[in-house]
C-alpha cells in the first residue's frame, strides 16, 4: 500500500492533470466537442500504454540503446518548446468552414501523450518505481493502479475542458492560450537549463539571477518553488541521485562480465563531461560543501555512498565471475575508483579537454582485469 501511495503522489505531480487540462484546452481551441473528446481519450490511452511499457522494459531498453535518462529531459524540453512556440505564434483560428477541413488535425500523440502525459519526468519516475518493485507482480499491480488512477482523473478533466473555452469566450481564450504558451516555453527551457547551469558552475558559482537569465523567467518564480538556494540544491541532488541509481541498476542488469559493467560506469562519467564543458553534478557541488546545510550535505554524501556501494558489489561479483583479479580488495578499490572518476573529471573540465580524462583512467581496466 505504501508503494501505491508513493506512486500515486509521484504520478500526480509529474502528470499534473490540472495544468495539462489547461494546456489541452488551449491547444484544442476551435475543434468540435466530439473531436476533442476523441483526442483526450486517445492521448490518455497512449500515455498509459507507454507507462506500462516503460515499467516493464524501460530500463532494459535504455541500457540496450545506450541512452541516459537525462537525455529524456533534453528531448522532452525541445518537444515542449516546439508546442509552446506554436501556441504563441499561431494566428487566430480560421472560420468554422475552414476549420472543418482540418478537423482531422490530431494532437493526441504529440504533444499530449508525448511529452505532456508521458514525458521525460513520467518515464523516469516509472523506471525508478519499477526498479523498486523487485519484480513482484503484486508491487507491479500497485504501481499500475496508481498510474491508472491519475490518468483516469486526467481523462475526466480533459473531457470537460471544452466547457472552459465556452465559459471564458473566444477573446479571453486566445489570451489564455498565448499565456500558457509562454509558461510552457519556460517549463521546456527549465527542463534543460537548471541542472546544466549547476553542473557547469558548481554550488557557489551560480545564483538565482544566473538561473533566471538562463531559463528566461523572473527570479521570483524560482524563489516561489525553492525559497532558498539550499532547497534548490537539495532538489537537484535528489533528482541526480535517483538518475544515478537508475543508471547503475541498468548496468547491473546487463548480461556481461563485471569488468564490462565497470567500463560502462567509467563511460558514464566520460559522457557527463559533454565535450569538457560539465562535470557530474555532485562533483561540482562537492567543492562548495562549506556553504551547505546539513540536509544537503547528507544527500550529497548519500550520492557518494550509493556509488561506492555499487562499485563494491560489482567488484565482488567480478572476483566471483573471474573477470576481476582475486587479490583486489573491493571496498578499498571502490573508493579509489570513485576518487579517480571525480578527479579525472575536474582535471578535464579545467583544461576543457576530455582527452585528459581518457589518459587518467586508461590503466584502470588493465589493473583490475584478471
Amino acid at each position: 500500500m505504501d508503494l501505491f501511495i508513493n506512486a500515486l503522489l509521484g504520478f500526480f505531480v509529474v502528470v499534473d492533470p490540472i495544468g495539462t487540462t489547461i494546456i489541452f484546452s488551449a491547444l484544442s481551441t476551435g475543434v468540435s466537442a466530439r473531436h476533442r473528446n476523441i483526442m483526450a481519450l486517445k492521448s490518455v490511452l497512449i500515455a498509459i500504454a507507454i507507462v506500462i511499457f516503460f515499467g516493464l522494459l524501460g530500463a532494459r531498453l535504455l541500457e540496450t540503446l545506450g541512452i541516459q535518462l537525462n537525455s529524456f529531459r533534453i528531448a522532452g524540453g525541445v518537444l515542449l518548446f516546439y508546442s509552446a512556440f506554436a501556441m504563441i505564434t499561431r494566428p487566430e483560428e480560421k472560420s468554422t468552414k475552414h476549420r472543418i477541413l482540418e478537423e482531422e488535425d490530431d494532437i493526441s500523440v504529440f504533444p499530449m501523450a508525448i511529452p505532456l502525459l508521458a514525458g521525460p519526468g513520467t518515464l523516469t519516475l516509472t523506471i525508478l518505481l519499477a526498479s523498486d518493485t523487485a519484480q513482484s507482480p503484486t508491487d507491479y499491480g500497485w504501481l499500475l493502479a496508481a498510474a491508472l488512477s491519475v490518468y483516469v482523473l486526467t481523462l475526466g478533466l480533459l473531457l470537460v475542458s471544452g466547457r472552459v473555452e465556452k465559459f471564458i469566450g473566444k477573446t479571453m481564450n486566445n489570451v489564455v492560450k498565448r499565456l500558457m504558451g509562454v509558461l510552457l516555453a519556460a517549463l521546456a527551457v527549465q527542463f534543460i537549463a537548471d541542472e546544466r547551469v549547476a553542473r557547469a558552475r558548481g554550488f557557489d558559482g551560480f545564483s538565482y539571477a544566473d538561473l533566471a537569465e538562463e531559463v528566461g523567467i523572473r527570479k521570483a518564480s524560482i524563489h516561489h518553488h525553492f525559497p532558498t538556494k539550499s532547497d534548490l540544491a537539495l532538489a537537484l541532488i535528489r533528482r541526480y541521485r535517483e538518475t544515478l541509481m537508475s543508471t547503475l541498476d541498468a548496468l547491473s542488469a546487463r548480461k556481461a562480465s563485471s569488468l564490462s559493467k565497470l567500463n560502462a560506469y567509467v563511460k558514464c562519467y566520460r559522457d557527463a563531461l559533454a565535450g569538457g564543458d560539465m562535470v557530474c553534478l555532485c562533483v561540482a557541488f562537492s567543492i562548495g560543501v562549506d556553504s551547505f546545510e546539513e540536509t544537503v550535505l547528507k544527500e550529497l554524501n548519500g550520492f557518494h555512498d550509493d556509488s561506492v556501494d555499487w562499485l563494491t558489489k560489482t567488484l565482488k561479483e567480478g572476483k566471483a565471475d573471474g573477470s576481476i583479479r582475486s587479490d583486489v580488495k573491493p571496498a578499498k578499490e571502490a573508493s579509489s575508483i570513485l576518487a579517480l572518476m571525480e578527479g579525472a573529471q575536474l582535471m578535464a573540465r579545467a583544461a576543457g579537454d576530455v582527452g585528459l580524462f581518457d589518459k587518467a583512467v586508461q590503466g584502470l581496466g588493465e589493473r583490475l582485469k584478471a
